[in-house]
């Protein structure tokens, strides 16, 4: 009798006190154990504790903008889950910043910035970007992701994530 007790208590335990997400560890491509580091582009790009760089759905940014760093995430292959506020947003991977630690081939993704002056002009995709403020760490080969604006210059101004370091950069388009 007193195994049963302990059985049922052991079960109670952990269904109704561990957190509903801490179920997603082992299934699918979901992990537990992150939080959120930086939040860029007006909620458009969550950078996470080990580099990796997210893109949000457009109709889930308006959701991310208003989430906090140091928030704790879930991560699975096409949504990220907010453990803190129990949301749920689309995401897509873009890769792992240069502090990350994860080794994943980003070179699919963005545009090659082509030429660089002065952190503040970039030439990107043929055309020229002028940076509103200075942009650092910004170099020649590296690849951006744009937020907001044309990477074919049809825009007033652009945000462009750089996938390497994931700073972003608000350019006027030339």
């Amino acid at each position: 009798m007193r195994t049963l007790l302990l059985l049922v208590l052991t079960i109670l335990t952990t269904s109704f006190f561990q957190p509903a997400y801490a179920q997603l560890e082992n299934v699918g491509n979901c992990e537990t154990g992150h939080w959120i580091q930086d939040i860029k582009g007006d909620g458009k790009i969550l950078i996470l504790e080990d580099g990796s760089m997210w893109e949000v759905s457009d109709v889930d940014t308006v959701t991310t903008s208003i989430w906090l760093p140091i928030s704790n995430v879930v991560t699975c292959s096409d949504k990220i889950i907010n453990v803190d506020d129990g949301e749920t947003v689309a995401v897509v991977r873009l890769g792992v910043s240069q502090a990350g630690t994860h080794a994943r081939n980003i070179r699919e993704v963005g545009y090659v910035i082509e030429a660089t002056s002065n952190d503040k002009t970039f030439v990107i995709n043929g055309e020229v970007f002028k940076a509103q403020t200075y942009c650092f760490g910004f170099n020649r080969g590296d690849r951006v992701k744009f937020i907001s604006g044309s990477p074919f210059g049809a825009c007033a101004t652009a945000t462009f994530v750089n996938l390497r370091s994931g700073n972003t950069c608000d350019a006027w388009c030339e």
